[in-house]
């Protein structure tokens, strides 16, 4: 998107319309960390179990973490979008990059810490869980890229059109 077609005041604005979504993702993230947290620290006989099929513990690890991924990204490429919308300097790939690792980073660091920690509880050390997280991780960011081109498309339609 071109953004050079629109003026300071529009920016600021379009920025402004944007940035307003973003206390919301850091909440859920906060909410989501929680979440992983009491669910995967839970003793043994009081750990859900959501299916009981093969493999259905990576799926609800890819599930858990694609949730904290993409509210995660979401929150860190906030900023980003501001310096984009202000600044036509930042580069497309920039945006994306700079939130992914910060994702990847937070996230993979917790679940290797949730791995860890369950051992004290009476539960397993996993590394198909970490490589399950890493995934959810990723997907979870593909989403949040989806939804910040959606959201922002949009939003340019609407200052068009005004």
């Amino acid at each position: 998107m071109n953004l050079k077609e629109f003026s300071s005041n529009q920016r600021v604005l379009l920025n402004k319309i944007l940035s307003s979504k973003s206390k919301i993702t850091k909440i859920f993230s906060i909410i989501s960390i929680l979440f992983i947290l009491i669910a995967s620290l839970l003793p043994p006989k009081h750990a859900i179990v959501v299916s009981n099929f093969p493999l259905a513990d990576k799926g609800e690890h890819m599930s858990a973490y694609a949730v904290l991924g993409m509210f995660l990204f979401l929150s860190f490429a906030d900023s980003l979008i501001s310096k984009k919308l202000l600044d036509d300097n930042v580069s497309e790939l920039k945006w994306i990059k700079l939130p992914f690792i910060k994702t990847l980073s937070i996230g993979v660091s917790l679940g290797i810490l949730i791995e860890i920690l369950q051992i004290f509880v009476g539960r397993s050390f996993e590394v198909f869980d970490m490589l399950a997280d890493a995934i959810g991780l990723s997907i979870g960011c593909a989403i949040a890229i989806f939804i910040m081109n959606w959201i922002f498309n949009s939003s340019v339609k609407k200052m068009k059109a005004k």
